[in-house]
Parts: structure tokens; sequence; C-alpha cells
């Protein structure tokens, strides 16, 4: 699975500048407790659980120099982009699985007629964009950096554009930058400065452009053979069969290439 990232590349000058901080309180989020056991990647929130109740918690020990001599004169952080909805490819396979329960599925338990009754509201033209919560991720993790590392990260940094922001052309790339940047923003007051940002995909996608890569892994047939294997495993089979008895839908209708990979989080 390809992952897509943006690049903040920070230089240091001779200046040494403390930025304080006032560390904002905000309310625990209403997040659902099966939300761990769902998405690709993990959240910042479940690396560091402090931040559900301070999101800028920064545990300074663990950014401190090693020794009192060091000095931080150089950074480069490669960061993924933030929450995103599904992609095209994914919405319309939710959009299937969706109505294969909702048409075969029965029984009487009250989570089964939730299901049947939830609304699906992820739209193809979603295809893989930013939400408010990714551009939250990227806001606050700006101002958590700035604070984790004041004299590399600064207002007077940015202004003199020592700090560079490189991305690929992904549209969720592109606003995972933005919303960066618009944390540094938001944390310094800067308000007569536009965002600036590069589009560079032969460094932020090299994979695209390697033809090493392109002929020996993405147009080869066996380089994933241990997800084919993993789906013809016995305990797919056996995902398989126990969402099959528990929804009432035929075993047959929940082949290992389609709809497992999508149900099984929901219903084992």
């Amino acid at each position: 699975m390809k992952a897509t990232y943006f690049l903040a590349n920070f230089l240091i000058t001779s200046l040494s500048i403390m930025v304080g901080l006032s560390l904002s309180k905000l309310a625990r989020p209403a997040i659902p407790a099966i939300a761990h056991h769902f998405g690709t990647k993990g959240r910042y929130e479940e690396v560091n659980p402090h931040l559900l109740d301070d999101i800028l918690f920064v545990n300074k020990s663990l950014v401190a120099p090693p020794s009192p001599d060091c000095r931080a004169i150089h950074m480069v952080s490669v960061i993924r982009h933030g929450t995103r909805y599904p992609t095209t490819k994914n919405v319309k396979k939710i959009a299937r699985l969706f109505e294969l329960v909702v048409s075969h599925a029965s029984g009487s338990a009250s989570w089964l007629n939730d299901i049947k009754t939830w609304k699906m509201w992820y739209t193809e033209d979603m295809d893989g964009r930013l939400v408010e919560k990714g551009r939250d991720d990227h806001r606050h993790l700006a101002m958590r950096l700035a604070q984790s590392f004041p004299t590399l990260i600064s207002e007077d940094h940015l202004r003199a554009n020592r700090i560079e922001f490189i991305t690929s052309s992904k549209h969720r790339c592109v606003d995972s930058v933005k919303a960066f940047q618009e944390g540094l923003h938001r944390l310094w007051d800067v308000q007569d400065m536009d965002y600036k940002h590069y589009v560079d995909d032969s460094l932020m996608r090299f994979f695209d452009h390697c033809e090493r890569f392109v002929e020996s892994v993405e147009k080869n047939k066996t380089a994933l053979k241990e997800v084919e294997r993993f789906k013809s495993s016995a305990e797919m089979d056996a995902v398989r069969r126990k969402i099959s008895s528990r929804l009432q839908i035929p075993y047959s209708q929940f082949t290992p290439g389609n709809l497992a990979f999508y149900i099984s989080g929901q219903f084992v």
C-alpha cells in the first residue's frame, strides 16, 4: 500500500528564539469506542492518549537534547497527510456492501437494525479528500512541533522563508501542508503572509517514477503473494463463515477478494 506525504524542511540560523505557547484545554472529542479498530494508520491520539485531554500536549523529555552542549541545527520531517475520506474505489465497495446487508441480511438484533437504517453518506466525489479532522491533525501538529523545537520553528524563520514545505500533487497532501502552515499562522497571529509550498512528485511520489518499482512491484502479480495467501487462508475462511452466520447471508456472497476485508472488522 502506497502512502502519500508532504515534507517540511526546517532550517536553522544562529538565532535562538524561545516561543511560549498557551496550551488550550479542549473538550474530549466524541470518538466512538470502535474507532481504533479501523483505519490503516494510527491516529496521533492512539500513540499519545494525552492528546485527548490536551491536543497541544508535548512531552518535552522526549525532545530534549542528549547533552546540554547540543543544539538543533537542522530538521527534516516527513509527514503523512491527515485523516481523509475513502477513495472513490472504496466508496463504491462500501456502497455494494451496504446494499448487500440491507437487501439480504435478516435477524432481530438491534445492531442489525442500526446498520439497515444507517444513511450511506459517502459519495464518490469525496475521493480521498481531507476531512476537517485531517486539517486539525496538521494544524495541531504544527503547533506541537513549534513548541518542541522553538529554535527551529519560529515566526522569524517562517517570515524569512527558512522553513520549506514540499508536497506531492495529491489534493489531500496539498490540503495538509496548507493546514500545517495555517496552524503556524494561527499560533503567531500571522495575517500578512500567504501560504507557500512546492509540489515535487519526483521526490514525494518517487515510486511513480521508479521503473524498477513499477515493473517489479506494481505490474508484478506475485509481488503481493502474502496478501493472496491471507485471502485464501483458513483464518479468512473462518471470518467469512462467521459473518455469513451472523448476518444470515449465504456464504458465497462473501468472496475473499471483495467484501471480506471491509466487513470483517465490523461483524467479527
